[in-house]
């Protein structure tokens, strides 16, 4: 049954709260006045098909959920790190979120099940304060789980390829956003922002791994300036488990040659070691006492120069600005199309919507010298 504008304008509403959004980023996503917002969530106007068509992406569902009495069907939970979203940041996650749309369509025609991740996560006691030894324990048992030792630099990027469940998409998404993590019933998505260095993106995807894997909130969002405990347990779960502590501690004794505190030099050493930005090197240095803040602060510039200088590969510390979706999407639009259950036009659109071109183009069959 069809809603009336009252019952459609409190829906939205309720959406755009639950999703922390004012009524000025949305009417800056929509490009309409905020008082139009405003008396659509009243009920006072009626709200056409395109912009029920770009409220919808948004806030991932369907549009007949919208505008109609049955209750909304949320495709995925969704976490990212932000700071002041504006209107362009939300037509990013728009981008992001139709692929969200098609692959929930994916799992829905291949009868996918329940995922277990979302029942079966490994909780961390609640406490006012942060047990960075518990913390420390979780990343090396999730490092386990990969097969990965609790001493080795990890291959995170390579590492989440093998997850089945999931889709990795690397995606220029402006300056508000660092990464963000959809959260579904039957599959997940984490998405980094390719506009950062590649040690951030790291950083980034190990902090998404920890609300993949941990985070039972049900809240759909987490900001980048946000200090909450949950925050903060992320932040610090994607600093061990790229670095865990007995690890770095030895790593420092090994790179350290004397005595004294350590050198700009060294400290790229061990950045490079664990592909890690340097602002999250000089954090956990400062924080395992083997260097002082005030040295930190004396340090935190200039660092692409100074690596280069020294004969370093300053691609840690650059962008990477490329536009990649890898995995689970990819994987399960072929078999849809080995099925027969998608058309070839089906299969191109899908391949298509995630920037994969190359694939139904054939660009590896031709540079392997093959052809069909």
């Amino acid at each position: 049954m069809k809603l009336n504008l009252k019952d459609i304008g409190y829906k939205i509403k309720s959406i755009r709260k639950e999703m922390q959004l004012t009524q000025k980023q949305l009417s800056e996503f929509l490009s309409v006045d905020q008082s139009l917002i405003s008396k659509i969530e009243k009920g006072e106007r009626t709200i056409n098909d395109a912009l029920l068509d770009k409220l919808s992406v948004l806030f991932c569902v369907e549009k007949e959920d919208l505008i109609s009495s049955k209750s909304v069907d949320i495709k995925y939970y969704i976490d990212f790190r932000k700071s002041n979203l504006e209107g362009k940041d939300l037509e990013f996650i728009s981008v992001i979120n139709k692929i969200a749309i098609m692959q929930n369509k994916i799992d829905k025609l291949l009868n996918k099940k329940e995922n277990k991740l979302l029942n079966k996560k490994e909780k961390f006691k609640k406490d006012s304060n942060i047990n960075l030894i518990e913390i420390n324990t979780k990343a090396i048992n999730l490092r386990n789980k990969f097969g990965v030792d609790a001493s080795s630099p990890i291959d995170i990027f390579t590492l989440v390829e093998l997850i089945d469940d999931l889709t990795v998409i690397f995606y220029p998404l402006g300056k508000n956003i660092s990464g963000l993590c959809y959260k579904g019933n039957s599959s997940n998505i984490i998405v980094l922002n390719s506009n950062m260095s590649v040690g951030r993106q790291r950083y980034s995807l190990a902090h998404e791994l920890y609300h993949l894997y941990f985070d039972n909130s049900e809240s759909t969002i987490s900001r980048m300036n946000d200090k909450s405990l949950n925050e903060e347990i992320a932040n610090k779960f994607a600093s061990y488990f790229l670095m865990p502590h007995a690890s770095l501690s030895n790593k420092v004794n090994q790179v350290k040659e004397n005595d004294e505190k350590l050198s700009l030099k060294e400290i790229v050493k061990l950045e490079r070691f664990y592909g890690v930005s340097h602002k999250a090197m000089l954090n956990r240095l400062v924080e395992q006492e083997e260097i002082t803040l005030e040295y930190a602060n004396s340090i935190k510039d200039g660092i692409t120069d100074f690596s280069a200088r020294h004969g370093f590969n300053v691609s840690l510390y650059r962008a990477s600005n490329n536009t990649l979706v890898l995995g689970y999407y990819i994987n399960m639009t072929q078999e849809l199309f080995d099925k027969k259950m998608i058309s070839d036009s089906e299969y191109k659109k899908m391949l298509h919507l995630v920037f994969r071109d190359d694939i139904y183009n054939n660009e590896y069959v031709r540079e392997a010298g093959v052809s069909y």
